[in-house]
Formats: C-alpha cells, sequence, structure tokens
C-alpha cells in the first residue's frame, strides 16, 4: 500500500510555523472585561435564587423500631452479599462446581436464619422484603442442586 507524500528514504519535509497567536482574535482578559462591565461581576436576577437548590429530596433513611428488625436487616444485608459472591461464582466458568459449596452451605445456614426471624418480626415491609429474599435464595439454590446433578 503506498502513501501519497510519504517517503522514508527522503527527510521530513519542514513544518510549517505556528505564529505566535492562534488566532486574530481578541484576548480573553478584554472579552471577560466587557463581559464583566465596569460595576464587577454580573448581578444575578431579581427572583433568582440566592443558593443552589438541590433538586433531589432528602430521604431519611428507615427507622428500626426494634432490635429484632435491626438484627433481621443486618442478616438480610449479609445474605444478599452472599447471593451476590454466589452470582459471581456461577458466572466464573472455569471455576470447579465443588468450590462452590462452601458458599451453598452458607446461604443454606442463612435460608435458615432468616426463616426463623421472619416469624419474630411485627413490621409487614420487612416481612415482604424477607418473603422475597428467601423467595430468590431459594430459587438460586435449586438451580445450583439441579445444575450439580446433571
Amino acid at each position: 500500500m503506498k502513501i501519497d507524500g510519504l517517503d522514508p528514504t527522503k527527510p521530513n519535509p519542514p513544518e510549517k510555523q505556528k505564529s505566535a497567536q492562534s488566532s486574530p482574535g481578541e484576548s480573553f482578559g478584554k472579552i471577560l472585561s466587557e463581559l464583566e462591565g465596569a460595576g464587577g461581576p454580573a448581578k444575578p436576577r431579581e427572583g433568582a435564587p440566592s443558593a443552589p437548590v438541590s433538586s433531589v429530596p432528602f430521604i431519611t433513611p428507615p427507622v428500626v423500631e426494634s432490635s429484632a428488625s435491626a438484627e433481621l436487616i443486618g442478616s438480610l444485608e449479609k445474605t444478599l452479599t452472599d447471593l451476590s459472591i454466589f452470582a459471581n461464582a456461577l458466572g466464573n466458568t472455569g471455576l470447579p462446581l465443588e468450590r462452590l459449596d462452601p458458599i451453598v452451605d452458607e446461604l443454606a445456614v442463612r435460608k435458615d436464619e432468616l426463616a426463623s426471624m421472619l416469624k419474630t418480626s411485627s413490621d409487614d415491609e420487612i416481612k415482604g422484603i424477607v418473603t422475597d429474599v428467601l423467595a430468590v435464595l431459594l430459587e438460586n439454590m435449586a438451580d445450583y442442586s439441579r445444575g450439580y446433578a446433571a
């Protein structure tokens, strides 16, 4: 393939020298001073907020009513972390299935903990979340067992 204008046997042509000023326009300082005017920086319009206003409302953290609920939420967080580790391990095709046994055993322990804590909780929202997490947990464990047996 030939590229016109380039010959490795000839020295490079002299580059054109750039002028000291890249464009013949006005300087930045002059434009800035014109925009600011003689009175200093531009004044905010009337009716405009004086401080930036956040468009995202503040979300208060949930109030945990009892230590049982706090313990249940902590157990939920640990279970979701273990599920995430399990999902990442399943995605690793080079990992033998036998190496997942400790994670599955831990998930079984978490399932039993959540099921026993579910009975003691009085918060319906937390019960709904725990039920959903248990359903996902059982489904993942069943899928693993099915795949392991195949």
